[in-house]
């Protein structure tokens, strides 16, 4: 893994395949939650792209897995999903984002985007990322700190260390 800085979307607009991080949840719509971060820029920057994933999660009564991996190649080639939290979880003390404590309780349900980001989920992604690069889909991908943003994991303890695990080919971007 290689960390570097700059804006995905220039990379993105170079050629690089690049990574959304996202949670699984599908609305009553039927798009998926592409509210923050990395998320929200891809749903200003590819129409439609949020509907297509709600599409491929599940649709608005089937909720995705977080464990599923998309290439979402008719609306937005060369990027790939990552997920990083699960599509729903029950409420606990520590797996909620610090800004939406106040709407949820303890043992309460809750979507995917009020949910902190997993390590495992990370891993399990990291993991697939690798088989595609081990497949030879791509040769570098440009990934933000998974997450690290509403995620509220910490990149330096929490998330750099699985990275680490992965080649050059790996790109973690931090925005400069």
């Amino acid at each position: 893994m290689i960390e570097i800085t700059g804006n995905i979307w220039d990379y993105y607009d170079e050629g690089y395949s690049i990574c959304i991080t996202t949670n699984g949840f599908v609305n009553s719509k039927g798009c998926a939650t592409m509210g923050k971060g990395i998320a929200l820029q891809a749903k200003r920057y590819f129409r439609g792209i949020d509907r297509k994933l709600g599409d491929m999660l599940g649709g608005p009564t089937v909720v995705g897995n977080p464990s599923n991996w998309f290439i979402i190649e008719e609306i937005a080639p060369r990027v790939f999903t990552f997920p990083v939290k699960r599509d729903l979880g029950i409420c606990t003390p520590n797996n909620v984002v610090e800004h939406m404590t106040w709407k949820f309780k303890i043992g309460d349900i809750a979507p995917g985007w009020a949910l902190k980001a997993e390590i495992g989920i990370i891993r399990d992604s990291l993991i697939l990322l690798d088989t595609r690069h081990t497949n030879k889909r791509f040769d570098e991908i440009i990934l933000p700190r998974p997450g690290c943003g509403a995620g509220e994991l910490n990149w330096k303890w929490d998330v750099k260390p699985l990275c680490e695990e992965y080649g050059d080919w790996l790109k973690v971007i931090t925005w400069d």
